[in-house]
C-alpha cells in the first residue's frame, strides 16, 4: 500500500500527497464521544487544547495562526489578542474537574459559547463555522477539504450552504466512524479492493485503542440538554455519518 506523509509528519495533520485516482481514507468519531474524551484528556493535564486554556502566555503561537491565515482579518486578531489579556485562566481550570458531571456541562456550555470562540485558538474563530458549528466540526473540515481555505471561504456561510457544497470539496473517498472501526475499516479495504483472510479480520478486531483518557462512559456525564447542545453545534457530522445520541 502506498502510504504518503501527511502535514508535519502528525497523525492530526493534512493529507499532502497527490492523491490522483487513489482513494483516500478518514477516521471521524462521534460528537459526544469526542468531547468527552477531549474534556477528560485535559482533566489529566493533556492537549494543546487544555493548555491554551488554562494559561496565558500564547501570543506567540496566536500570531503563527494569524500568518497561517496570510494575516488576513486583522480585526480578529486583535480580538485574539484581547482575549489572551483578559482570559480568566482560573474559570477553565474549574471546569476540568476530573469526574464530576456538571463541570463537564459546564465546559461544555463554555466551548459552545460564542464569547468564547477566541480562546479556542486553531483560527476556529476566524471561520464561519464558529458562528453555528463546533469544534469538531471546525477541525474536520480543516483536515478533509482538498483546499484548507475552504472552512474560512463563504461556501461555509451557513449549515445550508456547508451541505450543498462539501461533496465536491472533501478530499476523503472512505470515512471510518470510530464507534464502528472494525466494520467501517474491513469494508473500505475491501472497496478499495484488498481481499482480507479471516485472520487478517480478526486482528483488525483484536486491536486496542492509543491516546486514551482515563474517563467512564458517556452516560455518567450527559444529560438531556448537554446531549441537545452537543447535536445541535455538530448537526453537520451528526447528518453526514448518521451518528446518533446516546440514550439516556
Amino acid at each position: 500500500m502506498d502510504l504518503d506523509r501527511w502535514e508535519h509528519g502528525d497523525k492530526h495533520g493534512r493529507f499532502t500527497g497527490k492523491v490522483g485516482d487513489r482513494r483516500v481514507m478518514g477516521s471521524v468519531r462521534d460528537p459526544w464521544s469526542y468531547y468527552l474524551s477531549l474534556w477528560a484528556y485535559g482533566c489529566d493535564g493533556r492537549g494543546g487544547l487544555f493548555e491554551r486554556l488554562v494559561s496565558k502566555g500564547h501570543l506567540g503561537i496566536k500570531y503563527r495562526w494569524f500568518k497561517q491565515r496570510n494575516k488576513r482579518w486583522p480585526s480578529l486578531f486583535l480580538q485574539e489578542l484581547l482575549d489572551e489579556i483578559f482570559r480568566n485562566p482560573n474559570l477553565w481550570k474549574k471546569a476540568y474537574r476530573k469526574g464530576d458531571a456538571q463541570a463537564f456541562r459546564q465546559w461544555l456550555e463554555a466551548l459552545f459559547s460564542p464569547g468564547q470562540r477566541f480562546a479556542l485558538g486553531e483560527n476556529y474563530a476566524a471561520s464561519p463555522v464558529s458562528r453555528y458549528g463546533g469544534l469538531l466540526s471546525f477541525r474536520y473540515l480543516q483536515l478533509y477539504a482538498r483546499d484548507p481555505s475552504f472552512v474560512f471561504s463563504a461556501l461555509t456561510e451557513s449549515p445550508e450552504s456547508l451541505q450543498a457544497s462539501w461533496p465536491s470539496h472533501n478530499l476523503v473517498t472512505d470515512f471510518v466512524r470510530q464507534d464502528h472501526l472494525e466494520e467501517d475499516l474491513i469494508k473500505a479495504l475491501r472497496q478499495a479492493g484488498y481481499e482480507l483472510s479471516a485472520e487478517q479480520e480478526a486482528d483488525i478486531y483484536r486491536r486496542k485503542p492509543t491516546n486514551t483518557s482515563t474517563q467512564g462512559g458517556k452516560l455518567n456525564f450527559y444529560d438531556p440538554a448537554s446531549l441537545e447542545l452537543v447535536g445541535r453545534r455538530e448537526s453537520f457530522l451528526v447528518d453526514q455519518h448518521h451518528f446518533k445520541a446516546p440514550d439516556l
